[in-house]
Formats: C-alpha cells, sequence, structure tokens
C-alpha cells in the first residue's frame, strides 16, 4: 500500500496539483496531511483527491478550525 504525506502546503494550489497528479498516476487512495494547508479550498482538494485522508491542523491552518464540521 502507498501512502502520500503532504504538509506545509501554504495554499500553494499550484504545486499542490502536481502533487495530486503524481499521487493519482500511482494511484494512491491514503494520505496523511500533516498541516499547514491554509484554505478550505485547498484542503477540499485534497480531501477530494483520496479514499482515506488522515489530516492534522498546524499553526497556519487557524482558519479552519471555526468554519468547518471537519474539524
Amino acid at each position: 500500500m502507498k501512502i502520500a504525506i503532504l504538509s506545509d502546503i501554504h495554499d500553494n494550489q499550484t504545486r499542490l496539483g502536481e502533487a495530486l497528479t503524481i499521487c493519482a498516476k500511482e494511484k494512491i487512495e491514503t494520505c496523511i496531511c500533516c498541516g499547514d494547508v491554509g484554505s478550505l479550498a485547498t484542503a477540499q482538494m485534497i480531501f477530494d483527491s483520496f479514499r482515506n485522508v488522515y489530516f492534522a491542523l498546524g499553526n497556519a491552518d487557524f482558519n479552519l478550525r471555526d468554519k468547518t464540521g471537519l474539524f
């Protein structure tokens, strides 16, 4: 089983998209996200790309705590 580990994205959706393309090509279904995603839109890109997502909030994710029921 392959697992993707993502961290410190800081809303760089261009680079995240490149990483997600590689994950899709490799048929990776599980992701561990270690935080500092930046926004709900960026977090949604991750949740939409994997079957299983394990997500930890980072210090740059304070805005996600209040706006969603996900965390």
